[in-house]
C-alpha cells in the first residue's frame, strides 16, 4: 500500500526502496493513476491526495499520479515497464503497474 499517504510520503517510500535495493536489482509496484474513479472524492490533504470519509477507509489518505509524476519520482530507476491498467475488483479502479531496475 505504498500509495497511502501524501506524494511525498510516496517519495520517501520509494528512496527508501532505491536505498536498500542492490544495483540492477528489480522493483515491481503498483500505485494508484489519476485516472482512478476516486481521484478528486474526499477531503483533499495534499497535491494529489484525498481521504474519503467513509467507514471502510476513514483516516487512509490515498495518493494519485500520473506518469510524469511517476516518471520523476522513479529518477534512481531505469523503467522497464509503466503500464495503466483498469482493474476489475472495483469498477473504474485504475493503477499504474511498475517494473524498474535500480540503478547503480
Amino acid at each position: 500500500m505504498i500509495h497511502h499517504g501524501t506524494l511525498g510520503d510516496l517519495g520517501r517510500r520509494l528512496g527508501e526502496i532505491w536505498r536498500v535495493l542492490r544495483p540492477a536489482a528489480l522493483l515491481q509496484v503498483t500505485v494508484l493513476s489519476t485516472r482512478d474513479a476516486n481521484y478528486g472524492i474526499g477531503r483533499a490533504i495534499a497535491p494529489d491526495t484525498f481521504v474519503i470519509d467513509q467507514v471502510e477507509r476513514k483516516g487512509h489518505p490515498h495518493c494519485y499520479c500520473d506518469a510524469a509524476t511517476l516518471v520523476g519520482l522513479l529518477a534512481g530507476f531505469d523503467l522497464l515497464t509503466l503500464s495503466q491498467q483498469l482493474q476489475e475488483r472495483r469498477p473504474g479502479s485504475h493503477h499504474w503497474h511498475i517494473i524498474a531496475e535500480r540503478r547503480g
